[in-house]
């Protein structure tokens, strides 16, 4: 059967058509032919306050929580409950200040904590200005292995708001959280290691005169992942030096790391 020219142009443009409205959809089912993670963003939003319909420059009295973070779907569902229950762990004690909960994964009652807090600052300055916010990023995704970066920022009165992150890596097959011992067999010289590179990072620091001490002493980093490129470290304030200081990140790549690294890490 042959097609003629304008039923042909009508043909393609109600192909063409009907690929356009087809939505875009973020799937957050397991790939079992990639065998990797899945991620998809989970999100928590509160927002209270008389003007928050204003733009942000117009507004004086408006609170927010506002907080992206990943939803990992696995082979597992043991392996995908154990990562949420971490991340929302970590954020359910941002908005409670570390003050204990029923249930320490649940956000709605942490978020009842920082909604009392900004209470009992009414009529002062610090009032108007509760914040709590919350981005994520994908670090690593093989797989058998995931590392995850929530970064958080928040405000709840006082001098200045506090920065936070929660870096962690996990063995896909068990869930387990990766710490430190799994993946290196000598820590001292794996300290060794991160301190010069911090050093390196933070060389202004130091030309200025800043100085590991008594109350302020070089430690390995509590936040640390795998990536491909090698060991992502994320120094807090606070964590080994003055909230002047900042957060120092920085990635210590494999090749400073061999023959401290556990297999199957040290073919990497």
């Amino acid at each position: 059967m042959q097609i003629g020219t304008k039923s042909l142009f009508f043909f393609i443009l109600i192909q063409l058509l009907a690929c356009q409205s087809r939505p875009a959809q973020e799937s957050t089912e397991f790939d079992p032919v990639l065998a990797k993670a899945t991620i998809s963003t989970a999100t928590f939003y509160d927002v209270r306050g008389e003007d928050c319909d204003q733009p942000d420059s117009l507004q004086m009295n408006c609170a927010s929580i506002d907080f992206e973070f990943p939803q990992v779907k696995t082979k597992k569902a043991e392996v995908d409950t154990k990562i949420s229950r971490d991340v929302r762990a970590y954020l359910a004690a941002i908005l409670s200040g570390g003050a204990p909960l029923q249930d320490s994964t649940a956000l709605e009652e942490a978020a009842q904590l920082f909604w009392s807090y900004r209470e009992e600052m009414e009529g002062s300055a610090m009032y108007n200005s509760f914040v709590a916010e919350s981005s994520y990023e994908v670090l690593l995704d093989q797989p058998d292995y995931l590392t995850i970066e929530v970064n958080s920022y928040t405000y709840q009165g006082g001098a200045h708001g506090s920065p936070s992150a929660l870096v962690q890596s996990y063995e896909l097959e068990s869930g387990k959280a990766l710490g430190l011992e799994d993946i290196f067999t000598d820590l001292a010289a794996l300290k060794t290691i991160a301190e010069a590179q911090f050093r390196q990072e933070r060389q202004d620091a130091f030309e200025q005169g800043f100085e590991f001490d008594d109350l302020f002493a070089f430690a390995l980093p509590a936040n640390f992942g795998l990536t491909k490129a090698g060991l992502y470290c994320h120094y807090l304030a606070y964590e080994v030096g003055p909230y002047a200081l900042g957060n120092t990140i920085f990635t210590i790549p494999f090749s400073e790391l061999e023959g401290i690294l556990r297999p199957p890490f040290d073919t990497w």
